[in-house]
C-alpha cells in the first residue's frame, strides 16, 4: 500500500471509529440523561424540551449515517481498504438538518439548566447522581450537550483529509469534494439558525422590556432587524465570545 493510501485508509479508519464512539455518546445522554430525568419530575416538560430539543432526530440522523459506513466496511472486508466513502458522506451530510434546530436552541437550555442548577440545590445533587454512572466517565450532562456541535465542526476537517489524501483520479474523489460542500454548508446552516435565534430572543427582550408607542416600535423593529441581516451576511460563524465556536473547534474530537 502506497504511503499516501496508508494515510487516506488512517483518516477513513478515525471518522468511523469516531462516529461509533458519537453515537454512544448521544445514546448514553437519552438513557441516563433524558429519560430519568422526565421520569424525576423535577423539570417540566417545556424545560426538558428545551435542553435536549429533538435529540432523538440527531441519533435517527446519525445511526443511518454510522450503518452505511459500517456496511460499507464490512462489505469490502474489514481488514480491507475502503474504497468508496464519499459518495456515503455526500447522501448523508445532506440530510441532517436536525442539527440547525438543536444548535440554534442550545444557548436556551445552557441557561435553563445553569438556572435550575444555581438555584435548586436537589436538582443539582440529581445531576450529580446521574453524572456518577461510569458510561459518563465523570463527565457532566453540559458536555454532552455539547457534542453536536463538536461533532458537525468536526466533519468538513475529516472529510478534507481524507480528500486531501485521494488522488483525483480515485473515483472517491468528486464524491469526497460533495461531501466536503455539504459538510461545510451544514456548518453556515447551523451559524446561521444559531445567529438568527438569538437575534429573535433579543428582538424579544426588547419588545417586552421596552415601552415604544407607534411609529417608535416601528423604526426600532426596522433597526434593530436591519443589523440583523447585515450581521448575518457579513459574518457567516458564530461569534467567539459568545458561542465558543472557535474553541469547540479545537477541542472537537
Amino acid at each position: 500500500m502506497l504511503p499516501i493510501e496508508r494515510k487516506r485508509q488512517g483518516y477513513i479508519h478515525e471518522l468511523i471509529q469516531t462516529e461509533e464512539r458519537y453515537m454512544d455518546d448521544l445514546q448514553l445522554v437519552l438513557e441516563v440523561f433524558q429519560k430519568q430525568m422526565a421520569e424525576s419530575r423535577l423539570m417540566t416538560e417545556a424545560e426538558l424540551g428545551t435542553i435536549f430539543v429533538n435529540w432523538k432526530e440527531l441519533i435517527m440522523s446519525n445511526t443511518k449515517l454510522y450503518k452505511a459506513l459500517r456496511v460499507r466496511k464490512k462489505t469490502g472486508g474489514e481488514k480491507m481498504p475502503v474504497q468508496m466513502i464519499g459518495d456515503i458522506l455526500a447522501t448523508e451530510l445532506s440530510h441532517m438538518q436536525a442539527y440547525i434546530r438543536f444548535c440554534s436552541c442550545q444557548l436556551n437550555g445552557a441557561a435553563i439548566l445553569q438556572h435550575k442548577t444555581d438555584e435548586e440545590p436537589d436538582f443539582k445533587d440529581y445531576l450529580k447522581k446521574l453524572a456518577s454512572d461510569p458510561r459518563c466517565k465523570g463527565m457532566p450532562l453540559s458536555s454532552f450537550l455539547l457534542k453536536p456541535m463538536q461533532r458537525i465542526t468536526r466533519y468538513p476537517l475529516i472529510i478534507k483529509n481524507i480528500l486531501e489524501n485521494t488522488p483525483e483520479i480515485h473515483a472517491d474523489h468528486n464524491h469526497l469534494k460533495l461531501a466536503l460542500e455539504r459538510a461545510e454548508e451544514l456548518c453556515s446552516q447551523v451559524n446561521e439558525g444559531v445567529r438568527e435565534k438569538e437575534n429573535s430572543d433579543r428582538l424579544e427582550w426588547i419588545q417586552s422590556h421596552v415601552q415604544c408607542d407607534g411609529l417608535a416600535e416601528v423604526r426600532m423593529r426596522e433597526l434593530f432587524c436591519g443589523s440583523a441581516v447585515q450581521m448575518i451576511n457579513s459574518n457567516n460563524h458564530l461569534d467567539g465570545d459568545r458561542h465558543g465556536f472557535d474553541t469547540i473547534q479545537h477541542h472537537s474530537n
